[in-house]
């Protein structure tokens, strides 16, 4: 729904101005509305609730669509969509190519600068770990946005790329960006046409004239991970043990390992120290 909202959108080039209705149809047409004489209550309690605030504005409680709208119309960022649905590949070497897939690119007032974004309805990106070579989601789709201006002509300058959240009402924002400095504002109210982006972001944006240098580095680490793939390697050396268990453990929000002190014991071991003792405590 929401990437043909923004196919619309993009075609005008601004928010469309029968944007409620626009969405009142797509939600209709995707759940079939009207097919059915008979719904569950779940069912219908749900449709109701993506459907409120868009055809009755005086609703108490906004549904997700309506207030994506909102967000859409007061969001702090001076942006504008410029592109939908994009996707093709990234090519990394000879051998090597990646399937990418861009939702929405978004564009600064001026055109000069172009920012992609994916919808996410639970992602809010982690730019930290992008910096630690374990995402490349958003990296991959700056790299394609740039091969995808080049081919068609676009002057922009690629300003970076960023996670869309639609997860409620009230949980609706752009952030988990990977960018260029110049385009963040770090207040609310310092946002201007020069720094059309408000995020309070510490990790991620990137400046300038390193931008390139680090989407290199990205790129050369893919090449990497592939050959030690190709050779056998799936033990990648990505991380840390730590990062590597616990980052990726389903059990992670509810493990004890903040009181048994893993992050000595995991050096302990490392280090062949204390080992009888690491064993008495696991």
């Amino acid at each position: 729904i929401l990437k043909a909202y923004t196919a619309r959108a993009a075609w005008e080039g601004d928010i469309p101005g029968n944007a409620e209705e626009l969405l009142l149809e797509l939600v209709r047409g995707y759940y079939n509305e009207g097919e059915r004489d008979v719904k569950d209550a779940f069912e219908a309690r749900f449709l109701k609730q993506l459907q409120a605030g868009l055809e009755d504005h005086g609703a108490k409680r906004p549904g997700l669509f309506s207030a994506f709208l909102d967000h859409e119309k007061n969001s702090p960022d001076l942006l504008k969509p410029y592109l939908a649905n994009l996707s093709g590949s990234v090519p990394l070497d000879e051998e090597l190519a990646i399937g990418v897939e861009v939702d929405r690119v978004d564009r600064t007032p001026g055109g000069d600068k172009l920012v992609a974004y994916n919808y996410s309805t639970a992602d809010t990106g982690d730019p930290f770990k992008i910096k630690k070579g374990l995402r490349f989601a958003l990296s991959l789709a700056i790299m394609f946005l740039v091969d995808y201006a080049a081919e068609k002509g676009i002057e922009a300058g690629i300003g970076g790329c960023g996670v869309y959240l639609v997860k409620s009402p009230k949980n609706i924002r752009r952030g988990g960006y990977f960018a260029v400095e110049s385009i963040k504002a770090s207040r609310r109210g310092s946002v201007t046409p020069q720094k059309p982006v408000f995020s309070g972001q510490r990790h991620g944006f990137v400046k300038d004239d390193r931008f390139p240098e680090k989407l290199e580095i990205i790129k050369e680490h893919l090449i990497r991970l592939h050959q030690l793939m190709q050779g056998g390697v799936f033990h990648l050396p990505l991380c840390s043990e730590r990062d590597q268990s616990c980052g990726n453990c389903a059990f992670d929000r509810v493990c004890r390992k903040d009181q048994l002190r893993l992050d000595r014991l995991f050096v302990n071991l490392r280090g062949q120290k204390n080992i009888h003792m690491v064993e008495e405590i696991l």
